[in-house]
């Protein structure tokens, strides 16, 4: 026997199939009636509207294959892996698939009346189809596939999981850098604020020191002009001083009151980021714990 690929390239030659590796052989249409292919690597090969009846797949490796219109009646795909291989509009009359992972299968318009499925692992909403149709399945492979569809949809969480922890992720390590620059923004702002309160203290002080001066002279004198005017003056600087002062606090005092504004929003923002982060972390430790225990029961 000469087997070629989808390419038309030679891939087998010899009768003995057993263990063959057939991975995308070019089958379609091809006569393999009671040949044994137990153990065979068939995974994407084509064997469309092949004649199988009564044909040995048991333990071998189906997955992709494409068994369109394909007659397995009579077939043994004991043990057989046929992950999301294509079976619409196969013949399974009598075929026994005890023990087969059909996971992600098309069953659509599939034949199988009398095929056994004891054992088999089935997408949960695959069951009702495989049940009506004939099939003989035991009554315990029900809560088997129960527990595999959720197996299925927890694998398929955990790469969808783990996407939203790098995301959130990166969203807190985000929110966590703006408010590191709102802090530090802020620890400027407060600093300035409190410059400009020491310096007004300051002035405060020289000015009321300078005043006791002016007004003592004032009285040692008798209060001359000189030491009079000297005192006016004073006070006109003192009070444009304290003007000027009680402006640039008022502008620091807004600029303070907005940096906290900024500052309390990003603080919040990173702990919205944080909860998110935590969640998806749970939701995918949760899902962990699903896939394990699954894997515990099989």
């Amino acid at each position: 026997m000469e087997v070629k690929n989808k390419k038309g390239e030679v891939i087998f030659t010899g009768d003995d199939l057993r263990g063959a590796d057939l991975s995308n052989a070019d089958l379609s249409n091809a006569d393999l009636s009671n040949a044994d292919l137990s153990n065979a690597d068939l995974h994407g090969a084509n064997f469309r509207g092949a004649e199988l009846s009564n044909a040995n797949f048991e333990d071998s490796n189906l997955e992709g294959a494409d068994l369109r219109g394909a007659n397995l009646c009579g077939a043994n795909l004991k043990h057989a892996y046929l992950g999301v291989a294509n079976l619409s509009d196969a013949n399974l009359h009598g075929a026994n698939l005890e023990g087969a992972d059909l996971v992600g299968a098309n069953l659509i318009y599939v034949n199988l009346t009398g095929a056994c499925f004891s054992g088999a692992k089935l997408d949960y909403e695959d069951m009702e189809y495989v049940k009506n149709g004939g099939a003989i399945v035991e009554e315990s492979i029900e809560e088997l596939n129960k527990e595999a569809i959720l197996f299925v949809s927890a694998c398929k969480l955990k790469s969808t999981k783990k996407k939203e922890i790098d995301l959130a992720e990166n969203e807190y390590n985000d929110a966590k850098s703006n408010l590191d620059l709102e802090s530090s923004k802020h620890l400027a702002v407060q600093e300035d604020f409190d410059r400009v309160i020491i310096n007004s203290n300051t002035v405060s002080c020289n000015f009321e020191r300078e005043l006791k001066i002016a007004i003592g002279l004032v009285k040692s004198s008798d209060c001359s002009n000189s030491s009079l005017e000297n005192l006016d003056a004073i006070i006109v600087v003192n009070d444009a001083e304290i003007i000027l002062f009680k402006e640039i606090i008022a502008e620091k005092k807004t600029l303070l009151s907005e940096s906290e504004y900024r500052l309390n929003l990003a603080k919040e923002e990173e702990r919205k980021e944080k909860d998110k982060l935590d969640e998806a972390r749970s939701e995918y430790e949760a899902n962990e714990v699903k896939i394990a225990l699954y894997l515990s029961k099989v």
